[in-house]
């Protein structure tokens, strides 16, 4: 599980890591790529909007394979992208198959474990894509161009990847294949807490900006060479594992909402110190920071969640993952017309306030139901 939910964000990763290459190739602005990138979320809410309502009736690990193999059309297709038109629309699909893929994994973990088991499981799943990072960052990094980043490192995994998920996968029933496919989201509607998680989601996108734009931002305004940006990278990459791991052990004791919402402030709060300072080693440190609080911050949000509408897990994930898209394209569309207006620092300062508006809102609204 932890790797068919990694390979396919060997893109995203690849275009953090070398957005300036990519731009370079096709002749475009850092700003225009960034609101191009989070314009093509869109794609990815109506997926999960369409899946909230598939996952009522159809088995999460069907949804799981189908997303997969979208995944793989997306990076063959994006290693012979004669323009940016044709690689938008490849980025494009692969957002509608990892918004497929990422959502059901965590539904098919929730169908399997309960409890602090769950959370646990939900760390490891993370702390694997975390580590799929390292090892990506570091890779793509020393290829330094991302035709053949795509090449020798996204279709071999992502191939892998399928493979695997077509073998040792589990089948996980649905409950409900003769209900109306409206059930999940009435459900959800019905439930105050799930709506204001959603909420929650549809606002926060601190992680997103970072993990897409933190790279090109330590190379544009602190002017740290790639190389060494890399290894920066990884070593974040790392601290979000090592979040994870803990955060899977210790957020179920200490109760996801509480986590969730205090880990969502600090987040917050972190991505506006690394964006508007000047000091280029405290610049780091927070990124360092906010790797460690979003990586615990993953299973606390994601096993809240998953307590909310029990006995419609797949729906709410799909939904949350809506959610989620919506937060991450409307942030990196903001700070995309923010960086080329005003600067790198007054986008982290609004990107991070809404962070902690999120953060603000789970603590205010939400009550916690663990299964």
């Amino acid at each position: 599980m932890a790797l068919s939910s990694s390979a396919p964000q060997a893109t995203s990763l690849i275009v953090s890591v070398l957005l300036i290459e990519i731009t370079q190739t096709f002749r475009i602005s850092i700003g225009e790529a960034s609101q191009m990138i989070g314009f093509c979320s869109v794609l990815g809410i109506f997926t999960s909007l369409i899946m909230t309502l598939l996952a009522v009736r159809y088995s999460p690990t069907h949804i799981h394979n189908v997303g997969l193999v979208l995944c793989v059309l997306s990076v063959l297709g994006s290693i012979v992208a004669p323009s940016y038109s044709v690689f938008f629309l490849l980025y494009g699909l692969y957002i509608v198959g990892s918004k497929l893929v990422l959502p059901m994994t965590t539904t098919i973990m929730g169908g399997l474990f309960s409890g602090e088991e769950r959370s646990k499981s939900l760390g490891v799943i993370f702390a694997g894509q975390a580590v799929f990072f390292v090892l990506g960052y570091l890779f793509v990094g020393f290829i330094s161009e991302w035709r053949l980043a795509f090449a020798y490192f996204a279709a071999p995994f992502i191939v892998l990847s399928l493979l695997v998920a077509l073998r040792v996968i589990p089948l996980i029933e649905v409950g409900g294949k003769g209900a109306s496919i409206s059930m999940g989201v009435r459900s959800i509607y019905r439930s105050r807490s799930a709506v204001f998680c959603l909420v929650s989601s549809s606002i926060s996108g601190v992680w997103s900006v970072a993990l897409g734009l933190a790279t090109s931002f330590y190379r544009d305004v602190h002017g740290i060479p790639l190389s060494t940006v890399t290894v920066l990278t990884a070593g974040m990459a790392l601290l979000y594992a090592f979040g994870a791991l803990a955060g899977g052990r210790f957020v179920y004791r200490l109760g996801m909402k509480k986590a969730n919402a205090f880990l969502r402030i600090l987040m917050g709060v972190s991505l506006i110190l690394l964006m508007g300072t000047g000091n280029t080693f405290f610049s780091v440190v927070m990124g360092f920071v906010l790797s460690l609080l979003s990586g615990a911050n993953t299973p606390a949000g994601s096993g809240l969640r998953l307590g909310l509408v029990p006995e419609y897990k797949g729906s709410m994930m799909s939904l949350n993952s809506a959610a989620a898209s919506l937060g991450s394209g409307l942030n990196l569309a903001l700070m995309g017309y923010l960086m080329i207006s005003y600067g790198w620092a007054t986008g982290g300062i609004v990107v991070g306030g809404l962070g902690i508006i999120g953060g603000v809102i789970i603590h205010l609204f939400v009550t916690e139901n663990p299964d």
